[in-house]
């Protein structure tokens, strides 16, 4: 199961790329919602082969996880693959300048189950399709305002 949603980010496509890689910024607002992640390695800057493992909530139960950045190229893309109850997920971000001032960035979530009981819940995400693609859509809504409301401070 894949779900898209893309965005036009009013931003270099530097700092846009630089504020959606900031692991600090995403593990805090992940951890408010109830994740527990520990980074391994202790990685400080992302890149190809870093990761994190714990446990996040979803559909309401606390389920293991573990992820690692399979392909980081700056300013281009990165993918985190990771390995949740019983779940592979690919979630991939794309940017692409579209002049010097403005960004687009593209986001796919790949949901691959390996056991009954996430074939189960991703059958109920089917279900769910409009309000996870919602979801997705004001993340990266939100994280775009942020990164805009930035720029704009920086130009006075």
């Amino acid at each position: 199961m894949k779900f898209k949603a893309t965005e036009d980010i009013d931003a270099p496509l530097e700092l846009v790329f630089e504020r959606f890689c900031d692991f600090t910024q995403i593990e805090a607002d992940l951890t408010g919602r109830g994740a527990k992640l520990v980074r391994e390695g202790g990685w400080l800057q992302p890149r190809k082969g870093t990761g994190w493992s714990g446990e996040i909530k979803l559909r309401g139960r606390a389920r293991p996880v573990s992820s690692q950045i399979t392909n980081f190229i700056h300013e281009e893309v990165m993918v985190i693959e990771s390995q949740i109850g019983g779940m592979q997920t690919i979630y991939e971000l794309r940017f692409q300048g579209i002049n010097p001032q403005m960004s687009n960035v593209s986001a796919t979530l790949e949901l691959k189950p390996t056991t009954l009981s996430a074939r189960l819940v991703i059958q109920s995400l089917k279900l769910a399709r409009g309000r996870v693609l919602q979801r997705m859509t004001g993340y990266l809504v939100r994280r775009g305002n942020e990164v805009e409301a930035e720029y704009r401070a920086s130009l006075g």
